[in-house]
């Protein structure tokens, strides 16, 4: 589909100073970019994002919205990479009901940051992020009740607080490259069965998963430190993996607040059982050490080297990403030990 930009270029100029820095109002279609230069007379632009919806009097979005990213200014060509805090989708006055109408979203290409709004969008069910994603705001999509999958760009680095809570997620993939996950972000997800925590992430926030109806987690080995009622409410859960040699305790006594965690399985690493059961938090678990314990336990007494799980495979001999949680599957060693296993 064609569109149709119209442009209308306004200077307000703020003074700090001897320095003057002027922003410059560019209209695209029914969108308000402003572009930053040093003066009115020094048109190098030193920054550019979207700072609002423009409509007239009773004016609507389309229910399929684009966001666009590409503007003209001075002659050239900008490709804009933010979305400014100051973006909302409009929702008073005169137009009241205008988030209501909004459907599916697209955001552009070459977006790298979203500081605006696109929440209490109740209808919104389609949201497509750009590659070029780095980092999603403060509750850039709560209480998008509708909103039930994202897929989360695999360059994105931030994601902040409350930036998905409340929402209508059933699963969620937070990519590796998150090193920067704010608190509450998936608070009161309620449909929210699956969900993982980044190998490389060193703080669990507050509240992350809180409310949510995840079975199971598994908490990384570079994992320092867990923030108060991160898994709080999670009535669903039903197993928690942990792989510290020396159980965490840089952790709130009440990040499991209102589980049932006597019902719950924690799986810890080889050896580590009775530490388990003896620190805090942990040890109100029904603590198991994971699969091959037993077998590298009765192969160290007689000397040998412990055997490590080399691969788990199916009864076809395909291999697996890791052991099913259920069914007939089969686990070969580095020693060329071979189980079959019966879940």
């Amino acid at each position: 589909m064609k569109k149709i930009l119209t442009f209308s270029i306004v200077a307000i100029i703020l003074a700090t100073g001897n320095l003057q820095a002027t922003n410059w109002n560019v209209n695209v279609g029914k969108f308000q970019f402003v572009v930053v230069t040093p003066s009115a007379t020094d048109l190098t632009v030193t920054d550019a994002y979207l700072a609002s919806a423009y409509l007239e009097y009773g004016e609507r979005l389309p229910a399929i919205l684009t966001i666009p990213n590409t503007i003209t200014f001075n002659g050239n060509t900008l490709t804009v990479k933010k979305i400014g805090n100051g973006f909302v989708i409009p929702n008073y006055g005169a137009h009241p009901t205008n988030a209501e109408d909004i459907l599916e979203l697209y955001i552009s290409e070459g977006y790298e940051m979203i500081d605006g709004y696109f929440d209490n969008c109740p209808n919104m069910y389609l949201v497509s992020l750009p590659s070029t994603l780095k980092s999603i705001g403060y509750y850039c999509f709560n209480n998008d009740l509708a909103l039930t999958s994202i897929t989360i760009p695999a360059n994105v680095e931030t994601i902040s607080q409350s930036a998905f809570s409340n929402t209508g997620l059933t699963s969620v993939i937070i990519p590796e490259s998150v090193t920067n996950l704010g608190g509450y972000a998936f608070d009161n997800c309620v449909n929210l069965t699956n969900a993982n925590i980044p190998s490389t992430l060193q703080t669990v926030p507050a509240a992350i998963f809180r409310g949510t109806a995840i079975t199971s987690i598994e908490i990384p080995n570079a994992v320092t430190e867990i923030k108060n009622l991160a898994f709080a409410n999670c009535t669903s859960l039903q197993q928690v993996k942990v792989n510290w040699q020396t159980p965490l305790t840089n952790i709130y006594s009440n990040i499991f607040s209102g589980v049932t965690t006597a019902n719950v399985t924690l799986i810890v690493p080889c050896g580590t059982k009775e530490l388990y059961e003896a620190a805090n938090v942990w040890k109100d678990f029904i603590v198991t050490e994971e699969e091959g314990c037993s077998i590298n336990t009765a192969i160290a007494e007689t000397g040998l080297t412990p055997a490590q799980v080399a691969g788990y495979y199916n009864l076809l001999g395909k291999k697996l990403d890791a052991a099913p949680d259920t069914g007939i599957y089969i686990i070969v060693y580095d020693n060329g030990k071979v189980e079959k296993v019966l879940k």
